[in-house]
């Protein structure tokens, strides 16, 4: 059989089997995503049912506790309430379809129909499911009980942006790509640099000197210390600052057998010896491989503690991270135990700037 006859017969084997309008793997994607949907309504929303009386624990998509009490419905509770979900949907969303490409990749389907209807699924059984019961429960709370006091939500343009994410994921995943959480990386990177948002070209490979620079590499780790001492924040390596990635490769090249394990090793090794306290579960690493390069994604958690680089204290400063000294050192001391003193217990200190 020629190669175009082998393309022919998985074609159409594939439209045989999608001839009724439906694939065979439909009704296992079906029943997969309602279970899943009822486990992210009774895990991660319907403990919000009660927060009015006795205020909420959950657990999110980093493994944070999420502990919210002595407080009304209202300033920092609903926000947290609805961007919280966010990571969980776009992990199903772009692990549901992983899942499609996969099988098909075993049963030698071409995978668009199957990819489509999948996609199909993810809108009609899981976000659109979740931003109704999150509206319900919204109303509710912000009724006190009596929902028919206030007026419901309208989710339209919640469903509409996670519908984005999931037709874009749905469109790399037709080419034949498996990029889980590429999408995700590809979002952040056209947002650009922020106070919570970093990007460096390279972890320690000097690009004007083509060598080894630990000026570089403090670069990037004077970047999490900040993140640890503010709001959070994530570092994308291998991203330069006009928003263009161009992979660690290059930091393999200055590495002996350089790869993935290579570089997280020696990043955790400087989180260990130059980051007092050491920032233990703080910093999260994972790697993403484009058709650019690869790209090293730290994303950092507040610390409740004070971390020190090098004995030295850095904080962000909108998209920049300065080191304090002095009288503004002591002022960001003084203000964040004062703050930290009226954070909803089990927040942590809500840090300043």
């Amino acid at each position: 059989m020629s190669w175009l006859e082998g393309k022919q017969s998985v074609a159409n084997q594939s439209a045989a089997i999608l001839s009724n309008g439906f694939s065979s793997l439909l009704p296992v994607t079906r029943q997969k995503l309602v279970k899943l949907c009822e486990t992210l309504k009774q895990d991660k929303l319907t403990p919000w049912l009660w927060f009015n009386s006795r205020g909420v624990r959950v657990t999110d998509f980093y493994g944070k506790n999420i502990c919210i009490t002595g407080a009304s419905y209202g300033g920092t509770a609903p926000l947290v309430f609805w961007n919280s979900i966010v990571p969980f949907l776009q992990d199903a969303i772009v692990k549901t379809l992983d899942e499609t490409l996969e099988t098909c990749r075993a049963r030698k389907y071409q995978p668009e129909p199957y990819i489509r209807e999948t996609a199909m699924l993810l809108h009609g059984y899981l976000i659109v499911q979740i931003y109704t019961y999150m509206a319900d429960i919204d109303q509710r709370l912000r009724g006190k009980g009596y929902p028919k006091s206030v007026g419901r939500k309208d989710v339209t343009d919640e469903i509409a942006e996670m519908g984005k994410f999931l037709n874009e994921s749905k469109d790399v995943m037709i080419q034949g790509i498996k990029v889980a959480d590429l999408v995700i990386i590809s979002e952040l990177i056209k947002k650009g640099e922020s106070q919570i948002l970093e990007f460096k070209e390279t972890l320690e490979y000097d690009t004007k000197e083509n060598k080894k620079n630990g000026d570089v590499l403090f670069s990037s780790l004077k970047t999490i210390a900040g993140f640890l001492n503010a709001k959070s924040g994530t570092l994308l390596i291998g991203v330069d600052d006009s928003c263009n990635i161009k992979g660690i490769e290059r930091d393999f090249s200055i590495m002996k057998r350089g790869n993935n394990d290579r570089l997280e090793q020696k990043i955790r090794s400087c989180l260990k010896d130059r980051f007092k306290p050491r920032p233990i579960g703080n910093v999260n690493i994972s790697f993403h491989n484009s058709a650019e390069g690869t790209i090293c994604r730290v994303d950092v958690h507040a610390s409740q503690e004070i971390v020190h680089l090098d004995n030295e204290v850095y904080v962000r400063d909108g998209n920049t991270t300065q080191k304090l000294e002095g009288q503004s050192l002591t002022d960001w001391i003084e203000q964040r135990l004062a703050v930290s003193k009226i954070a909803p217990r089990g927040f942590g200190p809500l840090l300043p700037g």
